[in-house]
């Protein structure tokens, strides 16, 4: 896999459009593999390098400030952070030359690759999902919107990997392949003031199913009225698997009368209980245990592993963390709730 980004990269002009924690990797990486290609770096912030107290190596030059967008066309491949919107770039350089970490990423491990996305909720699924395929499988990786770039992890990754890839909106503007297994949680209003309106950033998200191929698989909230209208209009083409907390499904998980969750893909049925959820209390994490579920039963994790591994999991920190019981009254921490949709 390394040959073949390398054979991307070399003899290329390299621009990488943004120096924060992808920009830095990105850098690391390509001069790893190719010590005397020329690269620029681009940030609008003319201290960048400076903050991060970033010394730079080989052939080097930068952009920085308010011109760091202009001539883009003088560059082969512009490597362009989550955090820049197409919309700057538009006029201003053939689409085509326009890549990320994320979209060369997956070219090379789309196959291997669990995606999780959404609103809310991708940190608590994605980890959830990690740690269960991690008690069953030995080589599993978890990289994205997590705080790990992929390029970090690629050198380490083999064929037979297992990856999880936390994936925003940001990272999956310039995708052009998706994820094996993708996960759309829930879509609520959110970065706005990078989209413009709610229909691109939905646009952003959907890359995640519109990038599939017909073998690749696509699990959705069944209870989330703007995912279902936007399935529904896109009339994806791959394996789709569902869940809902509101009423039954017949190809995912969903819930009994008796209140357990249970899993169904046409052929089988599980049924597993999730009682006491101190750690992941609430609808909403009910939901991403379910998400979890279909994803592992597609990765065929035995049902006793994924039991176990849930009732196992702690939760993430903010995000309704169980801080502990004091005077009879249960505490959490949920201050990373930034939305009016979040619990």
């Amino acid at each position: 896999m390394i040959n073949k980004l390398i054979e991307i990269l070399n003899n290329k002009r390299i621009l990488l459009l943004g120096f924060g924690m992808e920009g830095v990797s990105s850098f690391r990486l390509i001069r790893r593999l190719l010590p005397d290609t020329p690269i620029t770096i681009a940030d609008k912030d003319e201290n960048v390098l400076d903050k991060i107290n970033f010394k730079t190596e080989g052939e080097v030059q930068t952009i920085l400030g308010e011109r760091y967008i202009s001539n883009l066309d003088d560059y082969d491949i512009i490597l362009k952070s989550p955090g820049i919107p197409n919309g700057l770039l538009t006029d201003k350089v053939d689409k085509n030359k326009i890549t990320s970490q994320t979209d060369l990423f997956l070219r090379f491990f789309a196959t291997n690759t669990i995606g999780v996305t959404g609103t809310k909720g991708k940190s608590t699924t994605s980890s959830l999902i990690k740690q269960i395929l991690s008690n069953y499988y030995y080589d599993v990786f978890f990289v994205g919107n997590i705080g790990v770039p992929p390029f970090d992890m690629i050198e380490r990754i083999g064929r037979q990997s297992r990856i999880v890839f936390e994936l925003s909106s940001h990272q999956l503007e310039n995708i052009s392949i998706a994820p094996h297994i993708a996960i759309i949680l829930n879509l609520y209003q959110e970065h706005l003031d990078h989209y413009g309106d709610f229909n691109n950033y939905q646009l952003a998200k959907f890359n995640i199913a519109k990038f599939q191929s017909k073998n690749d698989w696509l699990i959705f909230n069944a209870d989330d009225d703007v995912t279902n209208e936007f399935i529904k209009q896109k009339k994806p083409i791959r394996n789709t698997l569902q869940f809902s907390s509101e009423k039954k499904v017949t190809d995912g998980a969903s819930l009994s009368k008796r209140g357990e969750v249970v899993f169904n893909d046409g052929s089988q049925n599980s049924v597993f209980t999730f009682n006491n959820r101190l750690n992941l209390p609430g609808n909403h994490n009910l939901m991403n245990i379910m998400a979890s579920l279909c994803a592992c039963k597609l990765s065929n994790v035995p049902d006793e592993i994924i039991s176990e591994s849930i009732r196992e999991f702690k939760g993430l920190e903010h995000r309704l963390e169980y801080i502990g019981e004091f005077s009879r009254i249960h505490f959490y921490n949920d201050s990373i709730a930034t939305i009016p949709e979040a619990p």
